[in-house]
């Protein structure tokens, strides 16, 4: 596992980063209350037990997690939504994670895996108020494509 310097500081001690994998039912359903807990300090957050285990096309080919010290610390929920395009239902890190770019580190593998399973195209939906979502995903290719039911649509086209 590849080590990383945690803190601002040269002398900060070594802390291994998180492992991400691809996400499987029975690690979702295992954890459950783990993978709610990593979004609990959001407000607003709505997704709850019944989100996670929806079923959705091909969600487990698709779907992300980052561990670390066996408990989730951030997680990619992805679906086929046409032949050509995946959509990234939910993309969360926890609280004790940020700002250490896992956000980064797991988006640049969510767009791996959906390019390594052929889509060219990748769409999330996001609540206009969420700026800093909006501003993360923008730095990261995606663009605002519209609405839907009271969420900014966005897109970014993959390419090999």
């Amino acid at each position: 596992m590849a080590l990383g310097r945690g803190g601002a500081g040269a002398c900060g001690p070594l802390i291994a980063k998180p492992d991400i994998r691809p996400l499987s039912e029975d690690e979702v359903t295992a954890h459950i209350e783990a993978f709610i807990e990593v979004a609990r300090d959001v407000d607003g957050e709505y997704w709850g037990r019944q989100h996670f285990l929806k079923s959705l096309t091909d969600k487990w080919k698709l779907s992300l997690a980052a561990w670390a010290e066996k408990r989730p610390v951030g997680y990619a929920i992805l679906s086929r939504k046409s032949s050509i395009q995946a959509h990234l239902h939910h993309f969360m890190v926890a609280k004790d994670q940020r700002g250490q770019r896992l956000d980064e580190r797991l988006l640049a593998m969510t767009i791996e895996r959906c390019i390594e399973q052929g889509f060219t195209e990748i769409t999330l939906k996001i609540a206009p108020s969420n700026f800093a979502a909006s501003r993360f995903y923008k730095l990261h290719g995606f663009a605002n494509t519209g609405q839907d039911n009271g969420y900014d649509v966005m897109r970014r086209a993959l390419s090999p």
